[in-house]
């Protein structure tokens, strides 16, 4: 099913390692399965039974991806890095503020759905530059009965994508496509049975702050502690801690470790690169399904923030990070606690107390998803004053540490 289309810019920035020549073209996008095509025009688009994916240019395949604002990377306005585990980074962009952040949703749930699905290093490159015509069919080599058995709800589309490729020349075989995936669906085992039953586990990334917590028997999640002491340890005076990005296939490597619950170390030479650490604790944090400061709070903490006297605004944002269930407000003020280590070290890591909130103002606030249904200023004006207000929240709760904390 075809999630979001339509026309944007794009340039690649870095392939197989090395950086790439900007060349912004426009093209015709689809957001398809965990794939974003690339097609010369909208009549390439046209998909039919014999071309289930019409006439692509290119493709990039999304599973295990990172996607975000790209800041610094372009001249032009509203531009989003997508970044591959493989090393590809592409740019993304449209002159409308508000499409742009609607194609930075859909791409980040695709990414989200996807991952239990991220792909193998060694697989073929995820951009196909000469993207068939015609694309092969899929062979299913497992029964139905096989694959529902470990499956999980992520390969659930995937799996009709796959039926419809391999039937899609044959008309008659509709109706049996049809029947067996309806078989497929009733047959299959819920989510929460499955987690009750021990089956699947609930992973440690994207997992929401107060279950992890209570499984964890802590208040605050012991990924971000581990995080946190490693680069207290090695990492202070290390030029553009937090703001430079480490290798993304690390950085997921780690990520899946964490979830399968395998014994990690991160004083190993593997980890050696200490902003790949600093990424995977920034990627926990974008990834949790509410952040640490609730969506319920996100205006309370905007009308402190225009408060103009400082005692009074640093009185009231107390308050408010007392009222914040504990987990939140433990995690928060460990947090908080750390990012003033270092912004102590600034002058050899340069990060201040602005960067420190630039960076993390997105992750630790975010407005509701449904917000800017209900609001009337939700374009872009009013986007980039409630991310200036994201920012400005962290800065003044830096400053005024000793006092609100």
């Amino acid at each position: 099913m075809i999630e979001r289309q339509g026309r944007l810019y794009w340039t690649k920035l870095v392939e197989a390692g090395k950086k790439q020549r900007k060349n912004w073209i426009q093209q015709w996008v689809v957001l398809l399965a965990n794939n974003l095509l690339f097609y010369k025009d909208q009549k390439q688009a046209v998909m039919t039974k014999s071309m289930p994916h019409g006439k692509p240019d290119s493709s990039c395949d999304l599973r295990g991806a990172e996607i975000d604002w790209a800041r610094d990377k372009s001249s032009k306005k509203n531009v989003l890095e997508l970044k591959t585990v493989r090393g590809l980074s592409l740019l993304l962009q449209h002159e409308d503020i508000s499409t742009i952040q609607k194609w930075l949703t859909a791409i980040k749930v695709t990414i989200q759905r996807a991952v239990n699905e991220v792909p193998e290093i060694n697989e073929t490159t995820d951009f196909q530059e000469k993207y068939p015509k015609t694309v092969e069919p899929v062979v299913l080599s497992d029964s139905l009965d096989e694959m529902a058995a470990r499956s999980t709800p992520h390969s659930l589309r995937s799996l009709a994508f796959k039926l419809a490729s391999r039937h899609g020349s044959d008309a008659k075989n509709s109706d049996k496509v049809r029947s067996k995936l309806k078989k497929f669906i009733n047959r299959r085992p819920t989510m929460e049975s499955l987690q009750e039953r021990g089956i699947i586990k609930e992973t440690v990334f994207g997992c929401p702050l107060d279950k992890l917590c209570e499984k964890e028997q802590t208040t605050i999640p012991n990924f971000i502690k581990l995080c946190v002491t490693e680069v207290e340890r090695r990492g202070l005076d290390v030029d553009g801690i937090y703001r430079v990005s480490g290798n993304l296939s690390h950085v997921q490597k780690l990520r899946y470790m964490v979830d399968r619950d395998e014994p990690v170390d991160l004083s190993e030479p593997e980890w050696e690169d200490i902003h790949l650490i600093t990424g995977a604790l920034k990627m926990f944090l974008r990834e949790l399904p509410e952040p640490v400061i609730p969506f319920a709070f996100f205006d309370k903490f905007v009308a402190a923030c225009k408060i103009r006297d400082t005692h009074e605004r640093q009185k009231v944002t107390k308050a408010l990070v007392q009222a914040l269930p504990r987990v939140n407000s433990d995690t928060l003020t460990y947090l908080m606690e750390h990012f003033c280590r270092v912004v102590e070290r600034s002058a050899k890591n340069r990060m201040q107390i602005q960067n420190i909130a630039i960076v993390f103002g997105p992750t630790l606030l975010l407005k509701p998803p449904d917000d800017a249904k209900k609001r009337p200023d939700s374009g872009g004006s009013g986007m980039a004053i409630y991310m200036a207000f994201q920012n400005q929240i962290i800065d003044y709760m830096l400053c005024g540490f000793d006092v609100i904390f």
